[in-house]
Formats: structure tokens, sequence, C-alpha cells
């Protein structure tokens, strides 16, 4: 990969519910993989979306009274990836209405496809080779929920690496008021789709700086907004 080129204008794109088709899983696979770990049944968790893999692990293994040892972590983050390879080589994941089009249309447009997600790289890629959609991002800019024990952990990361460069970020894409949050936290423009668990009335009331039900119905909303930032 060439060197990024100073004064590139970056989208971080969230990837479930906002690139891909955030579908109820056939199983909780944070909770799974923690079962694994210790060996015993867990209840479901709460509402997760939005948070970091690293985040919801920590969280469990916290709740079941286990220290979240560094190697702990990497142990079920190791059977995390695992498992969600094999529910995807079964159940191949699909793209949200419009995406393909709009990251082509954003490419042309002078932005730079950049990944700002949840998921590890091994979920993330898997995720995204699935639906055929992984060659669409500059591997430079590409941020991971293993990095980070929080959304807005991750955002500041992020932002940290791609200033380090000589580069801006332009907008956060994602479909959780968690993602319109720590954007906000960081200043960054945020646009929120609502193809994930939220509603678009849930979206709006964090007052994102764009809402559009879809990439394929909000297309022209989301280039013209694309092409003001740009301008």
């Amino acid at each position: 990969m060439s060197k990024p080129k100073p004064n590139q204008h970056v989208i971080l794109w969230d990837i479930d519910g906002t690139l891909v088709n955030a579908r109820a899983s056939r199983t909780d696979k944070h909770v799974s993989a923690v079962e694994a770990f210790l060996g015993r049944d867990l209840p479901n968790q709460e509402r997760t979306a939005g948070k970091t893999d690293r985040q919801i692990l920590y969280e469990l293994l916290e709740t079941q009274g286990t220290v979240p040892s560094f190697a702990a972590l990497t142990e079920v983050l190791r059977i995390l990836d695992s498992l969600s390879i094999r529910e995807i080589n079964q159940y191949p994941v699909l793209c949200n209405p419009g995406v393909t089009s709009a990251l082509e249309m954003a490419s042309s447009a002078g932005w730079v496809n950049g990944l700002l997600t949840g998921n590890t790289p091994v979920r993330a890629r898997a995720k995204l080779e699935s639906a055929s959609i992984w060659g669409a991002f500059d591997k430079d800019f590409e941020y991971f929920g293993s990095e980070a024990t929080s959304r807005v952990a991750l955002v500041a990361s992020s932002v940290r690496a791609i200033r380090s460069q000589g580069c801006s970020v332009g907008v956060v894409i994602g479909d959780t008021p968690l993602d319109i949050r720590s954007a906000k936290e960081h200043k960054l423009q945020v646009v929120a789709v609502a193809t994930g668990p939220y509603s678009a009335a849930e979206l709006l009331e964090m007052d994102p700086d764009l809402l559009i039900s879809d990439c394929e119905s909000g297309r022209s909303s989301l280039m013209g907004f694309l092409n003001f930032l740009h301008d």
C-alpha cells in the first residue's frame, strides 16, 4: 500500500448495521466465546450495538467475577474470531441497500473509504469479504474493536493516527447512538443510517449531521453532504 497523500479526506465507515445486514445472529457469539473460555453457561448479554468486541468481552468477563487480563481477553477474542468465521461460512453476510454504489461514488468524489468498527480485524474482513466489499477500503485507514475498550477511545486513537499522516477525518458513518456520540465528542461530522437496530427516530434524538434511511434511498442526500464537506 502506498503512503497516504497529505490532505486526504477520510470517511470512517462502521460495519454491522451500516454496511452489512445486522440481522440477529443465530447465537450470541460474544456470550458463546466467554462460555467456552470459562466452561460454564452465561445469561444473554444486554443490547451491545456500537460497543467494541473488546469492550463487550471485558464486561462479560467482569460480570462473571473474572479479572479481564490481557491474556484472557486475547484468548476470548481468538475464540470469538473462530466462532464468527464458522457462522459466516455457513450464513453469508449481505450488503445493506445501496452500500456498494455509495462506496464507489464516495471514492469517485475524492474520498478515502476507511473503517471504524467494533469488530476485530478477522471478523471485519470475513464479513466484508462475504459481502464482496472488502476491496473498497483503504488499508491505511482501518481501526478495529480489538484495539480499544470503548467506541470513544477507538475514535480518539483513529483520529490521532489519521492526523499524524497529514490527513483529515471528514465524517463518521454509523447506525447507533454510540457512533453519533463518539463522533461528536471528537467534533467530527457524523451521518446516521437507520439500517441497524435503532430506528430513525431514536437516531434523530442524538442530532446527527445527516440522517438517512439507507444508502439507496438516501444516496443523493449522502453524496450532497459529502460533496459539501469536501469543497
